[in-house]
């Protein structure tokens, strides 16, 4: 899958310029599965590229969200209906962010969960080396989601597929389904999310079609980032008022560590920290 390959209404630029035009000063990349991920999970980007000059954020989101669950003035709702609802919602935000380019393939997530990824590795690599971003944000591999984990491989596929010097300095799995803050703290990043709260909540709303069709996203995110926030660390006071917490997936882009035994280790040391702490009570 290509960039030249996607619709009029599957590109969004806030000017209307063409995405490789508007991708080229992108030097926060975020890549979602579901229209509303990007705000939850990579808000810290959007806020940092928001506050300075010569920062700017843009998002892929990889599905059509037409399979989502309904309830309320959404339980009705066609999937075709769905789909537009859903894209216009992540539109919306985007603008709202002031992201530099939303990008909407509309995938269905068997496709994306299919050995091939849907094609998704290709995109992401075209739209990484389109860009000059730095820092990339996607989903933990520890993810609950079966679809978050596979755009996360295909997020890692993707970007090992670039020149070794055009790579992101920075890759970042963020929690979403399942948190992270089981690990123990040294393997784990604690990024500010505490910019902004105002516009980080209307973000999430945006998402009419979940916040009122059955998910209190709003709460649930904001909530998770205060929590984290303050039961980070039992021995220190807080240092934000906010967090977020990731991975660093960058051994993974290098090729220094694969995406299965990166998690695989992840997972052995937070049971080798509690085998520790266990020990400790004699």
């Amino acid at each position: 899958m290509r960039l030249a390959d996607l619709r009029d209404d599957q590109l969004w630029t806030p000017d209307g310029r063409a995405a490789t035009e508007a991708l080229a000063g992108v030097t926060h990349l975020g890549v979602g599965a579901h229209a509303d991920d990007l705000e939850i999970m990579a808000w810290p980007g959007i806020a940092e590229a928001r506050a300075a000059d010569g920062l700017a954020f843009a998002g892929i989101t990889c599905t059509d969200g037409g399979d989502s669950p309904r309830a309320g003035p959404f339980a009705g709702t066609a999937r075709e209906a769905m789909v537009r609802i859903r894209r216009a919602e992540q539109i919306e935000a985007a603008r709202r962010g002031g992201y530099a380019c939303m990008i909407q393939p509309g995938l269905l997530s068997r496709e994306v969960r299919a050995p091939g990824r849907g094609g998704l590795a290709d995109l992401v690599a075209e739209v990484a080396e389109a860009s000059a971003a730095s820092i990339v944000y996607t989903h933990s591999p520890l993810d609950a989601h079966p679809t978050h984990r596979a755009v996360c491989a295909a997020v890692i596929a993707g970007l090992r597929r670039l020149p070794e010097a055009r790579r992101p300095e920075r890759v970042l799995g963020c929690e979403v389904w399942r948190g992270l803050d089981w690990l123990p703290p040294n393997r784990v990043l604690r990024l500010d999310a505490s910019a902004d709260p105002g516009l980080a909540r209307d973000l999430i709303a945006q998402f009419r079609s979940q916040t009122e069709g059955g998910k209190r996203y709003v709460e649930a995110a904001l909530g998770r980032w205060s929590e984290r926030a303050t039961f980070g660390d039992p021995h220190a006071v807080d240092d934000f008022a906010a967090v977020a917490l990731a991975l660093d997936l960058s051994p993974a882009v290098r090729g220094e560590t694969p995406l299965q035994a990166l998690a695989a280790d992840l997972l052995e040391s937070a049971a080798a920290a509690i085998r520790r702490e266990l020990a400790d009570l004699g």
